[in-house]
């Protein structure tokens, strides 16, 4: 099923993180409305001066907006990653006219995607009119669940309790309600532990 590029927030993105973005804002309108322009730098990035909300005294302002930045950075970032490796196909019409084609995925990493107008633009061309859908390849939903597995065992990670990689294959299961299959659970693992065999290295 293909959605416009204005829904991608909330059937893309990590649920999560996009609920702590929006709720940085007075609305979850201005909150789409500012994560479809790049940050500005130096300033207060997402936030805008006449912001209701935002801290007035610099240390809280500055921290504030940090986490706005930080959680923005890391939404459109993913979202973009998952367009170049063809997790989520783009199609749309380039401008200033053509028309509409799959957007090729090299081409996704020099575009920014603005959420609001369905637009992906880029400073040489771009593409309105954009819709999306979800790659449903054995490859791709592999790669989704990789994704999210990785982010999962980031969180198992930044606890106390160190836990054995066979205990954590467990959890996973009970976590997302099916058999991760293993190379895709030892490619997250790799990826947090930085190895692939026995337990987790012990934080210094």
């Amino acid at each position: 099923m293909k959605i416009s590029l204005r829904l991608a927030p909330d059937v893309f993105f990590d649920a999560e993180k996009w609920d702590q973005f929006v709720h940085q804002f007075e609305s979850a309108e201005v909150a789409l409305a500012r994560i479809s322009v790049p940050p500005v730098i130096p300033g207060d990035g997402y936030h805008r001066a006449e912001d209701a909300g935002l801290p007035t005294q610099p240390p809280a302002r500055e921290a504030h907006s940090e986490l706005t930045f930080q959680l923005g950075m890391a939404l459109v970032s993913q979202f973009k990653a998952d367009l170049m490796a063809q997790v989520i196909i783009a199609s749309g019409i380039p401008q200033p006219f053509g028309e509409r084609q799959v957007i090729p995925a090299e081409q996704c990493g020099r575009l920014w995607p603005n959420f609001l107008e369905d637009t992906l633009l880029g400073p040489l061309f771009g593409y309105s009119h954009v819709t999306l859908e979800a790659n449903n390849t054995r490859q791709a939903v592999n790669q989704r669940l990789l994704q999210a597995c990785i982010a999962w065992l980031q969180v198992q990670a930044a606890g106390d309790a160190v836990q054995k990689k066979e205990h954590l294959r467990r959890l996973a299961k009970e976590h997302f309600g099916q058999e991760i299959p293993v190379r895709v659970f030892n490619q997250a693992y790799q990826h947090v532990h930085h190895h692939d065999r026995g337990r987790p290295r012990k934080r210094t």
